[in-house]
């Protein structure tokens, strides 16, 4: 066997050249995923990805590929341990999207007692089989590290004629330690983590504007319309190009909740929806100083009335595109009441309000459930999607998303729509003298279907408007005799 002698900071060292390489010591890839644009499908424009742990280093490929490099020993505690591998990825026009959830979601767990020697792992919860995206062979398998051992034990996945059950996962070399059952159960991870497909939010809202104007009489210099009998509603939604691609009808309803201020929290799918009644409750505060965007602290007075201990609902401004809803957290009165009182809030402020800005104490009196979320939703977001029709929901509304620490209150609008079946317009659109209007905000769509209405005129196909973010979206209508 081949020897070579080198001088290593004054020490010689013996360096054996035929030796294999030991693979837990060398890079691999530690997580990987693919990002995509939501809407197009494609990959993002100067993608980047961000970790917090250290050993690991971000690494970006082609085709919205990205993930994290790393030696497997060096990142062992990070790999197993939940919320020590941490990633978000960005994109310049998309919201962050933090990826720890993800990650730990990932990772398995041993369910069964495992004997010196073993070479198949029962794991929780299973890799699906096809594709198995945790454990294909060939790939690395992290197993926590035994009583009095050194180390984790890196293995590797082993390729069988038969592919094992899901639960299952054939290693090589056998292990080198038994792991008997425990509470909590050994933890292990395959080695990349592999995510599924990140599918980025654009940041923002679209604006579609509108001018609806009629014809009284063929050849007649079209007027507006008349704005209490024009009525537009949104007949269906394609959330993806590649849903415009695959059908000539829209896959969704439009039940689309459009929000005053973007969401402080992430919401999964199935998250509860209520619609809410608030009440002014004691009188009305304000500011007595300046609060930009962000800010997680309110300088209020009057502060008495206010809960110490936090929980009260404040509403900020009491009109306008920038009235916000908060929640305070638990505050120090100051022993003078004729002092102002720093009250902390459980989200930050979506807009900034100036000195003397009027707040107002709120009671919710009562409330009424709505479809939970059909989609899942992230910080930032300003478009909710129900599962089930909203006709009967208030057009106007605070909406309390969510429960427990995550919970948060928004003023959000219902978007106008259009039962085909029934030819009923909810959530009527109100045009201006001039014929022209606005949607709410929209965002996370494709194309929409929309369908007006106008007494005395005739009727209207239904229009396809393809959403361009980067652009004006313009709705032009006009009826004829």
């Amino acid at each position: 066997m081949a020897r070579l002698r080198v001088d290593v900071d004054g020490q010689p060292r013996t360096v054996a050249l035929d030796d294999p390489r030991a693979p837990q010591i060398e890079t691999w890839a530690l997580l990987r995923t693919r990002v995509v644009d939501e809407i197009s499908g494609e990959p993002p424009r100067r993608l980047r990805i961000v970790t917090r742990t250290p050993r690991v280093q971000p690494h970006v490929g082609e085709d919205g590929v990205c993930g994290l490099i790393g030696r497997p020993y060096a990142a062992a505690g990070a790999l197993l341990g939940n919320g020590a591998l941490t990633a978000e990825v960005t994109a310049p026009g998309y919201l962050p999207r933090v990826l720890d959830a993800a990650i730990d979601a990932a990772r398995r767990r041993l369910t069964v007692a495992v004997a010196q020697g073993a070479d198949v792992l029962d794991v929780a919860p299973p890799d699906p089989v096809p594709p198995r995206r945790q454990f294909r062979p060939g790939r690395g398998v992290l197993v926590e590290r035994a009583a009095n051992a050194d180390d984790a034990e890196f293995l590797a996945v082993r390729g069988t004629v038969a592919a094992p059950p899901a639960a299952q996962v054939a290693v090589t070399p056998p292990l080198a330690a038994a792991r008997p059952l425990r509470v909590p159960p050994w933890r292990l991870t395959g080695v990349p983590i592999e995510l599924p497909e990140q599918r980025l939010h654009r940041a923002g809202v679209i604006a579609v504007l509108g001018l609806a104007l009629r014809q009284t009489a063929a050849g007649a210099l079209p007027t507006p319309v008349v704005p209490a009998q024009f009525e537009l509603g949104v007949a269906g939604l394609w959330w993806t190009d590649a849903e415009v691609r695959a059908a000539s009808n829209p896959p969704h309803a439009p039940d689309l909740l459009a929000l005053q201020a973007a969401l402080s929290f992430d919401h999964a799918a199935g998250t509860p929806l209520r619609a809410c009644t608030l009440a002014a409750a004691g009188p009305q505060r304000g500011l007595r100083a300046a609060a930009p965007a962000g800010a997680r602290e309110l300088l209020l007075h009057p502060w008495t009335g206010l809960t110490a201990g936090g929980g009260d609902v404040l509403q900020l401004e009491l009109a306008g595109v920038q009235r916000e809803l908060v929640t305070t957290a638990a505050f120090i009165a100051p022993a003078d009441a004729q002092l102002p009182a720093p009250v902390p809030i459980t989200t930050p402020l979506a807009f900034a309000h100036p000195p003397l800005a009027a707040v107002q104490a709120m009671t919710e009196t009562a409330s009424a459930a709505l479809p939970p979320l059909e989609r899942e939703a992230q910080r930032g977001d300003r478009v909710l999607f129900a599962a089930g029709s909203l006709a009967a929901a208030p057009t106007a509304l605070a909406l309390r998303i969510g429960a427990g620490t995550t919970s948060e209150l928004a003023l959000a609008r219902c978007l106008p729509s259009h039962d085909d079946v029934a030819d009923t317009f909810a959530h009527g659109l109100q045009a201006a003298t001039d014929g022209r209007f606005a949607l709410p905000p929209l965002a996370r769509v494709a194309r929409l279907r929309v369908v007006a209405a106008h007494p005395g005129q005739a009727a209207l196909p239904a229009i396809d408007l393809a959403l361009d973010p980067a652009a004006d979206n313009v709705l032009p209508i006009l009826f004829t005799p």
